[in-house]
């Protein structure tokens, strides 16, 4: 017989702890390994990095100014689109960040400085002819340094005292340095460094509040301090010189009605006193008074309407010609976030193009681009604009149509009566207007010499 030889069925052995151990315990030497290379891996990278410092600042920006014309929207609803959108583009803006980089050098960088070297540099100035290229600064003792470019000398200086040199300027304030040691200077292009300042800006709204945080980032911790509270202070400039421009232009209009509505109620008031005299008329029945009231509440609404068309055409001439220079409380007199946010963008753009001008010409594709979607944006927003004269407009003829039907409820009343009610009504219409017109003076005057933000520091 032929034995049949069965396979026997594998036994299985349990791992337990103890052989996972052993396991570690035999190959030790590579686990230490792997664990020590690692370590020091994370270590010399961490300590290698350029640390980045976060700067914040907090700021209230109030809705609404105290001369501000009220609008058809909050006339009857006590309410107001939301202006924050608008600032926090200015606050974000390139016209904003130019001036930030042109105050703080922000275009120049500092690099490869030796160690215990801390130099303090002020008033610099590199010429464009040298963007991108590498300054030299090196000590050759506590007090003098030369300054050499590709190896070429440029000049010599002392500490404390300016150094001026084909086009080159700076003063080093403070050094703390000795023989030998050195750093870098380097001008990098204009529009990049805007850029740069951009993108390490952040702006973000408070939920349901008018606070704002700005917030920057830098490798230098006094750079980055420096950076938000110098963006806070422009926006405040901004602001105030917007306000006060916005504010002159009403008083200019304003004036102009004032010398015509003055002269209206001196003779008014006379024809009045001279007919009430001659006729022993003097007075009026409670609906024929009534009627005068209603008179005099719209000639009232239909003047607030005319303030406003001429500020929004006071606003169109403005952004045709640089939609920069617009301050977004001007733009609340348009009641319409959509056409004010197309402003806000068209400002942008136009903010970025004239930085880009600087480094292109009209020619280069990316201004020829950017032209073309300013142009297209800009039409749009005239429209809308023109849209909303035409609203002024209508809105204006209905009072008038209004008023004169309240006039020809007058004409049926008996003849000297009718005569009293047309001279009463011509004194109450004018010296209404003269009121509103005269507060609305004073508060553009006071507001065009304010030289207060409308923001606060939080």
């Amino acid at each position: 017989m032929t034995n049949i030889h069965q396979p026997q069925p594998e036994i299985k052995k349990d791992v337990h702890l103890y052989d996972y151990i052993e396991v570690l315990l035999r190959r030790k030497w590579v686990v230490i390994i792997f664990f020590t290379t690692l370590v020091a891996t994370v270590a010399i990278s961490t300590y290698s990095m350029t640390p980045i410092y976060e700067s914040n600042a907090t700021i209230l920006i109030e809705e609404r100014e105290a001369w501000e014309v009220p609008t058809i929207l909050t006339e009857f609803t006590g309410l107001k689109p939301s202006k924050i959108q608008s600032e926090i583009e200015v606050i974000k803006s390139r016209t904003i960040a130019e001036k930030v980089v042109k105050k703080l050098n922000y275009d120049v960088n500092i690099s490869d400085i030796s160690n215990g070297l801390d130099p303090q540099l002020s008033n610099i100035f590199i010429p464009d002819g040298l963007i991108n290229k590498t300054l030299v600064v090196k000590f050759q003792d506590k007090e003098k340094f030369i300054v050499t470019s590709n190896g070429s000398e440029i000049g010599s200086g002392s500490v404390g005292s300016p150094f001026t040199s084909k086009g080159i300027s700076f003063t080093i304030k403070d050094a703390n340095t000795k023989k030998g040691k050195s750093f870098k200077i380097k001008k990098n292009s204009f529009s990049n460094s805007v850029n740069q300042l951009i993108n390490n800006t952040k702006v973000t709204p408070k939920k349901n509040t008018n606070v704002v945080s700005i917030s920057t980032q830098d490798s230098s911790k006094q750079m980055a301090a420096d950076m938000a509270n110098s963006i806070v202070e422009f926006y405040r400039e901004h602001d105030v010189k917007a306000r006060s421009q916005q504010a002159s232009q009403v008083i200019q209009f304003v004036d102009k009605q004032l010398g015509t509505v003055q002269g209206k109620v001196d003779e008014s008031l006379s024809e009045l006193a001279e007919y009430k005299s001659r006729t022993n008329v003097t007075d009026l029945s409670e609906g024929t008074k009534a009627i005068i009231r209603n008179v005099t509440d719209l000639e009232k609404s239909k003047a607030q309407l005319i303030v406003e068309k001429y500020q929004v055409s006071s606003l169109n001439d403005e952004i045709l010609k640089n939609a920069t220079s617009v301050s977004p409380s001007a733009l609340s007199v348009l009641g319409d976030t959509v056409v004010e946010d197309m402003i806000s963008k068209l400002s942008t753009l136009e903010s970025k193009k004239e930085s880009l001008r600087s480094d292109y010409t009209e020619k280069h594709p990316q201004v020829v681009t950017l032209s073309a979607e300013i142009n297209e944006l800009r039409k749009k927003t005239y429209s809308s604009i023109m849209n909303i004269f035409k609203s002024l407009n209508t809105k204006i003829e209905n009072l008038s149509s209004e008023i004169d039907r309240f006039k020809n409820q007058l004409k049926e009343l008996p003849e000297k009566e009718k005569k009293l009610a047309d001279l009463t009504r011509n004194v109450e219409v004018n010296s209404a207007l003269h009121k509103f017109l005269m507060e609305k003076l004073n508060e553009a005057n006071i507001m065009s010499a304010s030289t207060l933000s409308q923001t606060q520091i939080v």
